[in-house]
């Protein structure tokens, strides 16, 4: 469930992993996968935790699966919609003060952003706990 404080994902397999979007990344950890109401505000959230060494393998897996969404779903929109319209989009989101990638670089940077994290989950997990 995307928002404008975060992004909350689940697996069943793994639980839930609560990205934030504040000015330093911070990724939180939950043992449900799903919701128990609609996301509104942080307060809708379940109980989160950061990263233990308990946790950290299926934070880290959560992490991964989220971003390689948000990389599909750029895909997708400019497969359906095209890369003018995700174009106008980023730049009225652009105000100047926050780092915009263009269109056509967005989709395969979240992508490589998956792999990176995957290809090096002991340094993420460092980085997280």
């Amino acid at each position: 469930m995307l928002r404008g404080f975060g992004v909350y994902y689940g697996n069943p397999e793994f639980g839930g992993v609560f990205l934030a979007r504040e000015k330093q990344f911070s990724v939180r950890y939950a043992p449900q996968a799903k919701l128990d109401k609609p996301l509104w505000s942080n307060t809708d959230l379940p109980k989160l935790q950061k990263p233990n060494k308990a946790n950290h393998r299926c934070c880290a897996a959560l992490t991964v699966e989220v971003i390689r969404w948000f990389g599909e779903y750029e895909t997708t929109v400019i497969q359906r919609l095209g890369l003018a319209y995700r174009q106008a989009a980023l730049t009225a989101w652009d105000n100047g003060k926050r780092m915009c990638v263009p269109a056509d670089q967005f989709a395969a940077d979240w992508i490589a952003l998956a792999k990176e994290i995957a290809d090096n989950l002991d340094d993420f997990s460092r980085l997280v706990t």
